[in-house]
Formats: C-alpha cells, structure tokens, sequence
C-alpha cells in the first residue's frame, strides 16, 4: 500500500491540489457514479484515473483496471484487458457469459472490489459489455441491477478508434458502439476539457504552441472538418496529413 500512496501523492501534485483536496473528490466522484460513468474526450484522463484510482487503493478498497487493448493497460497500475480480466469470449452471441464460476477466486474478487475502471472503452463491441453485464448479475445474485450494483467507469473519445468488425458498413460499426446499447443510458458523462500537457510549467512558449496546434487538429479530424468524402460504396473519406 505504500507504493500506492507514493504514486497517488506524485499523481495529485501533478495537478497542484493538495492531497487533502484530491482525495475526498476523487473518492466522491467514484462513489456518485452509481451504475456507471463516462468519461468523453482525451484531455487528462489518465490523470484523473491514477488519482482515483490510487485514492480508493490506498484507504484498502479494490480497484480493478481493465481496458480494451493491451496497449491502453499499459497507461494504469496493475491494468489488464478486459478479455483476460473477466475472461470474455471471443466468439460473442445473445447467450454469451464470461467464463467465471460462482465459486472461483475471480467471483469472490469481483464481489469485494468498490469500482470498475474500463479504458478505451468505444473500440470494444457493445456485445461485450452485454456479457460483461450479464455476468455481473448473476455473480453478484443481482438480476435485475445494472452491472450486478457495481461501480463501472468507462473512458475513451468516440473520436478515436471504434469497434473493428471485418466487411462491416459504417453504420453496423456505429451501431455496435457502446453508445448503441441499452447500457448506455444508466451512464452518467463527464466531459474533460482542459489540455492537461499544456499546463506544464517546464514547456516554452514554442512547444505550448506546438503541442495547442496539433491537438486542435487532431480534434478535428475527429469531428470530420479535415476530411475529404470519398465516392465508394462504403461512404469513406481522405484526411491529408501534414509534412510537418
């Protein structure tokens, strides 16, 4: 546990609050999600996550780190992906459940864990998170609670990348995100706006500018104002990246 307050004590002076400011906030913002949260756009999130998720570790609560790709894991502590956490099948249909037994030290885990955090959440099938749900229900002997009454947070830009499906049209693409999903609508949205990477003190005016400049376009190529429609079947566009 000590590790953990070191890291949660680097985490809140990496925003200028004192500990006594962070803590109780970011315990709040866990405890008031209820069924869920979610947290849109890109701009310090991976903060905010360590700082909560260092808070609720260092007072002895269970926190489990999940996150759809292996390379988003890497960004929290003692993260995995969602697959390997709560063994999700591959092969997903209507009567899909995780492969967890009632009785296995993974279910008695998920009983005394206090939250849920699910990185880059929007490029996983909704499928999964309707397994996901369903597993929860029946673990926890909860049937008719969202997520067994658990705690779930999810992060990630609908910007970014969406599910993968092979020869799927945008719109089956669309329609297996999150968003699409009866879940959708117990989560509660935060949106986080400010650029935390501009705040830092050591960067001069130039790289500020810099770094201001490519994430504005970055935003919008996301909200498709760079993009060049293509004429094909699939509705695709061209975004022309600079040199420099």
């Amino acid at each position: 546990r000590g590790v953990v307050v070191e890291e949660w004590v680097k985490a809140a002076a990496a925003v200028d609050v004192g500990p006594a400011t962070v803590a109780p906030a970011a315990v709040a913002a866990a405890a008031a999600c209820g069924s869920g949260a979610a947290a849109k756009w890109w701009f310090g999130k991976t903060l905010l996550w360590k700082i909560i998720t260092y808070t609720l570790r260092a007072e002895g609560k269970i926190v489990l780190a999940v996150a759809s790709s292996s390379v988003a894991s890497l960004l929290l502590l003692a993260a995995r992906t969602a697959h390997s956490c709560f063994k999700l099948p591959l092969d997903l249909a209507d009567i899909s459940v995780c492969s967890i037994k009632k009785n296995t030290q993974l279910a008695k885990l998920i009983r005394e864990m206090s939250l849920i955090i699910w990185d880059e959440a929007p490029m996983i099938d909704h499928c999964c998170f309707k397994t996901f749900d369903k597993t929860l229900r029946d673990i926890l002997d909860m049937p008719k609670a969202i997520f067994g009454g658990k705690n779930v947070m999810l992060r990630g830009d609908f910007r970014q990348t969406l599910p993968v499906k092979k020869n799927a049209s945008r719109n089956e693409i669309i329609g297996s995100s999150i968003a699409e999903s009866y879940l959708w609508q117990h989560f509660k949205l935060r949106h986080l706006t400010e650029n935390m990477r501009l705040t830092n003190g050591s960067m001069n005016e130039a790289d500020r500018e810099k770094v201001a400049t490519f994430a504005k376009w970055l935003l919008d190529i996301g909200d498709g104002h760079l993009s060049t429609p293509d004429v094909d079947p699939q509705n695709t566009s061209w975004v022309d990246i600079p040199d420099d």
